[in-house]
């Protein structure tokens, strides 16, 4: 079978040299790295895949929820430094993998938090130490779906190598399993990213975000896009409610 399109990533350039030898037409997506990228991103997937109406459409919601955000900066711009807590967000945790730059510490700076700096970090992903992270102290812990740790894990200190027992984030119970919808939320393209950006700042300054219903936006995002009506229990089963209890 010889496919009409091939999309991949743009770091896959020896994968995609190989297919256009084959005369297989290559389209390279960039990773994410702020709200402007990820309409990008969709603008051309809509013009590639002929899709350019559905296209608008999520256009439409995205702007909706940056416009919402951006509506809350006399708020977030307000906060002293005290009242950004430190987030940090694991890709893998098991590995101490983070994301370290893109998209995911773009939205937590702007809906009020702070993101761990690792000198010499310039990757989407780091693996700082232990001991980095002892030492910046996060007071909010995100695990992504890419691995199945939950915040139990953290909360009685089962990762081999690692000990939890004296940070912020376990001991004030601020551990979230990233909810998990079509895909998982945390990856830089996701096309759920807004509702990402929606649930980090509930999370992240809860009382100035305090108007966001996040089971609301995920059936309203489901059935909208996918006219599918989710039940209460696939709403708590992508938001991880048992988890994050």
């Amino acid at each position: 079978m010889k496919p009409d399109l091939v999309i991949c990533w743009d770091t896959q350039t020896d994968q995609a040299a190989k297919l256009r030898s084959l005369g297989i037409p290559v389209v390279m997506l960039t990773a994410a790295t702020d709200m402007d990228t990820l309409r990008s991103m969709i603008t051309m997937l809509g013009d590639i895949l002929n899709c350019q109406e559905q296209a608008a459409k999520m256009m439409a919601w995205y702007n909706e929820v940056e416009g919402y955000v951006n509506g809350k900066s006399d708020q977030v711009q307000a906060l002293a430094d005290e009242d950004r807590p430190r987030v940090l967000h694991f890709m893998y945790a098991e590995e101490l993998n983070i994301y370290a730059n893109g998209v995911n510490p773009y939205i937590t700076d702007w809906v009020g938090g702070q993101n761990i700096k690792l000198e010499g970090a310039s990757a989407e992903t780091s693996s700082p130490t232990m001991e980095e992270i002892l030492a910046y102290d996060p007071e909010i812990v995100f695990l992504s779906n890419f691995d199945n740790v939950t915040p139990e894990d953290l909360y009685n200190n089962r990762l081999e190598g690692q000990d939890w027992s004296n940070v912020s984030a376990v001991k004030n119970h601020k551990v979230y399993k990233v909810p998990c919808g079509l895909y998982r939320w945390a990856p830089p393209n996701t096309i759920e990213k807004p509702l990402y950006v929606l649930w980090q700042a509930s999370v992240i300054q809860p009382e100035i975000f305090a108007d966001v219903d996040m089971r609301a936006e995920i059936k309203d995002f489901f059935k909208e896009f996918f006219q599918y009506e989710l039940t209460e229990e696939q709403i708590d089963f992508v938001l991880h409610t048992e988890l994050n209890r």
